[in-house]
């Protein structure tokens, strides 16, 4: 009886603490973040194989909120010249909260813009607040390896 009890008390002393210990449970106070992206109208990333320049040119809301959100990224080859990526090239974007370990729950859709190598990606599902890990990809349609990617970082606050 009295292990019983003495080992309940420990457990209530234990658990709160590893709580307390991981921080992607803590509040996200985006103001103080560092590790973000800041989300300006022409805002632009170079892709990681330095292929494609990423700007983007709108979203909705403005910052990125919880829930569904819309962006508009043009994407410009980085070479002399800068031509827009066509707009048959494959084209991904993939939602990730690195914190929790998961992903929107729903496909983005993306569509070209009338101007060339823009693209309007809708239901982009951030329904959670922290860090988001939002990757867009634009594939080789020769071999459907990935030509170049980029990682753009909003920070989604509570409420």
């Amino acid at each position: 009886m009295r292990t019983s009890f003495l080992a309940i008390a420990l457990a209530s002393i234990v658990v709160p603490a590893c709580a307390d210990d991981n921080p992607s449970d803590e509040p996200v106070d985006c103001a103080r973040e560092t590790s973000d992206d800041e989300f300006v109208v022409g805002f632009t990333k170079p892709g990681v194989n330095g292929k494609y320049n990423f700007e983007l040119t709108s979203f909705d809301p403005a910052p990125p909120a919880r829930l569904l959100n819309e962006w508009t990224i043009k994407i410009t080859s980085s070479a002399a010249g800068a031509a827009p990526l066509d707009a048959a090239e494959p084209l991904y974007m993939t939602p990730y909260m690195p914190a929790h370990m998961h992903g929107a729950g729903i496909d983005v859709v993306i569509d070209p813009m009338p101007t060339a190598g823009e693209f309007k990606f809708s239901k982009i599902n951030l329904h959670m607040p922290g860090i988001w890990e939002v990757t867009v990809e634009v594939d080789d349609p020769q071999n459907t390896a990935t030509y170049d990617s980029v990682v753009f970082k909003p920070c989604i606050p509570e409420g």
